[in-house]
């Protein structure tokens, strides 16, 4: 009799790549990457190896023996170090200096969140957001309203208006209309 064997890491569903049987009578080396698990800094947690088989424990099914368990974490980086350090973890869309930029933008400029950061002023028609060599950003958009409740992508409605290079964003506003209002989105 050869069980087959599933493999859960914290609570997660089986992990596919870790699944496996005893039917080659064959010691196996398995390996994989398991994401999106939340696991604290120096919290426990627990592998589970689950089989149907060998439950009546009269060892008429095989067993498995396990050696080498190793378990390696990433360090975070990008915005996750940086919401620890400078905004109390918060997400992008907050505001943890109450400066009116969101943590997003900030982490974008690579102003400290913390402290009080100028929001970007309009300066000979121009709109210019410093960029920080070495953040990570998933995405990024300049947005332009004429009411401040309806947004549209600037990309899109301003194209000729925008320039992205890896040290700056810069919105040349437009002519007309006479009222609109610009702002930067990031997602780290």
């Amino acid at each position: 009799r050869s069980p087959k064997w599933t493999v859960s890491v914290a609570g997660s569903a089986p992990v596919a790549a870790l699944g496996y049987d005893t039917l080659g009578n064959v010691d196996a080396t398995l390996a994989t990457t398991v994401t999106g698990l939340s696991i604290a800094s120096g919290a426990e947690f627990t592998i589970t190896w689950v089989s149907d088989r060998g439950l009546s424990g009269t060892g008429s099914s095989k067993q498995i023996a396990l050696a080498n368990v190793v378990v390696a974490t990433s360090a975070p980086s990008g915005y996750e170090v940086w919401k620890t350090t400078n905004v109390g973890g918060q997400t992008p869309s907050q505001d943890f200096d109450n400066d009116g930029l969101p943590n997003g933008v900030e982490y974008f400029m690579g102003t400290a969140g913390n402290a009080s950061t100028p929001s970007p002023g309009i300066v000979s028609g121009s709109v210019t957001w410093p960029r920080a060599s070495g953040t990570t950003i998933a995405s990024f958009r300049v947005e332009t309203s004429p009411n401040l409740s309806t947004w549209s992508d600037a990309s899109v409605s301003y194209p000729a208006n925008l320039s992205i290079s890896a040290s700056q964003v810069v919105f040349t506003m437009p002519t007309s209309p006479t009222s609109l209002f610009v702002r930067l989105v990031v997602t780290p």
